[in-house]
């Protein structure tokens, strides 16, 4: 019980430092980055990296493909654009698992305190919205602090240890992977949680992998739930997310086993938990270089597939949107 409520509660802050600065970074850079999407409409590659960078600043990749929902629905951003970004942020959420590999949350007690006076005590309501980031940041990584905490006695469970044993079948970590992430609403929760139990030596580099894959589906449930009641587009948009993330993962989980492999022999001094964060990079880096070039070609299949309304409304500006997932 105790181990349970130290994950419950690393979660929990995790989840609450994105959601504080996912919301002060939208206050920060909200118009901004709407601008910067709506610009990715002069090449899939710019499309690509928009949004990555945009995905990288805000911190979650459900933030950025949401507000690409609204902006496609708006009839702001063309179909093959807002694939683009998808494509794009699917490459910037792979920071954050670095970072969590770096080991940045001993860090968490320094950037809370700062974020804390700076969010209260701040001359100007920009600073103290970069105040609530730092905060944010520093709650993120408190909660790592605290998974790492309560990962120790899991290894000392014989219970535990035998059941993420048997994540070494690459299916069953690809499902408990996409299960949490779909609980927690947040594929960086996940990826962290399989970073922390793969330092801890709790999960086999090829069973952190295989979790970390999952999360990956599961990260397209809550932009498949943005897209209700929008538009054609906007419904083609999320449909593209979901089958670019389960085709790719699809193609890869076999491959668990030799993808770590790999990792380890491109940077042999690393240590698992860079070794997972690294395959993180190169599996949706890998997806997305592969998959940019034919981005006209599937959203000409998507517009067949999912042909407009008898009588289409494009609908208005959609209002702007929250996502505290990653």
């Amino acid at each position: 019980m105790t181990v349970l409520l130290g994950i419950v509660a690393g979660v929990a802050l995790f989840l609450y430092g994105i959601s504080v600065m996912s919301e002060a970074l939208k206050e920060l850079a909200g118009e901004r980055a709407r601008a910067a999407l709506g610009r990715a409409t002069d090449g899939v590659w710019r499309g690509v990296l928009i949004g990555a960078l945009a995905t990288a600043a805000l911190g979650s990749s459900s933030l950025s493909i949401i507000m690409t929902i609204a902006l496609v629905n708006a009839g702001l951003i063309a179909l093959p654009g807002a694939m683009a970004i998808v494509l794009g942020a699917n490459i910037g959420t792979t920071v954050a698992s670095q970072l969590f590999a770096f080991n940045a949350q001993q860090w968490g007690p320094i950037v809370l305190v700062v974020g804390l006076v700076a969010s209260v005590a701040g001359r100007t309501p920009r600073q103290q919205q970069w105040g609530r980031v730092l905060l944010g940041t520093g709650l993120l990584f408190y909660g790592l602090h605290e998974l790492d905490e309560a990962a120790g006695p899991m290894g000392r469970n014989p219970s535990i240890s035998a059941w993420l044993q048997q994540l070494t079948d690459p299916a069953m970590g690809a499902l408990v992977g996409a299960g949490v992430t779909v609980l927690v609403q947040a594929s960086s929760a996940t990826v962290a949680l399989a970073i922390t139990f793969v330092r801890e030596g709790l999960l086999s580099l090829p069973a952190g992998i295989a979790v970390m894959l999952g999360a990956e589906i599961g990260t397209c449930s809550d932009t498949l739930v943005a897209t209700l009641g929008r538009s054609r587009n906007a419904i083609r948009t999320g449909v593209f997310h979901l089958v670019f993330n389960v085709a790719t993962v699809l193609l890869a989980l076999p491959w668990a086993g030799a993808l770590a492999g790999f990792v380890q022999w491109l940077v042999p001094a690393a240590g698992p938990a860079r070794d997972l964060a690294n395959a993180h990079i190169l599996f949706n880096t890998a997806g997305v270089l592969l998959t940019a070039p034919f981005v006209p070609a599937i959203a000409k299949g998507l517009r067949r597939l999912i042909p407009e309304r008898p009588s289409a409304n494009a609908g208005g500006v959609a209002a702007f949107p929250t996502a505290a997932g990653a």
